[in-house]
């Protein structure tokens, strides 16, 4: 992306990644005029979700590769307008959650949950990529929105019948880079076989 007094003046996808066989050259030239003509993603977002107009027609059944362009271009915005902000160097450039790496953390009220283990991935701008763990967050300079180790609790004490939704976001302090996943708490139910019954009359 190039900018020149303060304004998108080219942007163009460059690597598609793993992506290349969903490669929409029409479609990625509407978008990448969009992007100029209105200095930024604009609506582009809401356009993709309304599955309306030239643009999405022309990146249809690339939808999600063309999505991933808009964050893409949302993310380097954001970056250079804190950079801009607070001069701080942004030495990550994404965290991701292990594929499965919640599967097999059940949350039940009133019972302490802890989650140093969880592991995540840290990709740098170098390229280089780091497998590291949530107790290790605090020493890459990373924080996380849940206490690592916590006892949850349904919203409303009347109702434990209620599941409860937690957001687990992992953020970078010094650049835009985060990534969150939902997991979710519910009361635990334990199935007793009745070993005697006494029956008086």
């Amino acid at each position: 992306m190039t900018v020149k007094d303060g304004k998108i003046t080219g942007v163009k996808l460059e690597y598609h990644g793993d992506d290349d066989k969903y490669n929409r050259p029409k479609g990625y030239k509407l978008m990448e005029q969009y992007i100029i003509e209105n200095d930024g993603i604009g609506k582009l977002p809401e356009i993709l979700a309304n599955k309306d107009g030239e643009i999405y027609d022309a990146v249809t059944g690339a939808t999600n590769s063309a999505r991933g362009f808009v964050s893409a271009v949302n993310d380097a915005l954001n970056r250079s307008a804190k950079y801009k902000k607070d001069g701080v160097e942004q030495k990550i450039r994404s965290i991701s959650f292990e594929k499965d790496s919640l599967k097999d953390l059940i949350l039940h009220y009133g019972e302490e949950v802890d989650l140093s283990n969880v592991p995540i991935q840290v990709t740098y701008m170098n390229g280089q990529k780091e497998r590291i763990t949530l107790s290790q967050l605090e020493e890459k300079g990373l924080e996380c929105s849940l206490p690592l180790k916590f006892v949850p609790e349904p919203e409303d004490k009347n109702f434990y019948n209620r599941r409860r939704d937690y957001d687990l976001k992992i953020s970078d302090k010094n650049s835009t880079a985060k990534n969150s996943k939902g997991i979710q708490a519910s009361r635990r139910i334990t199935y007793k076989e009745i070993s005697k019954i006494e029956i008086k009359t």
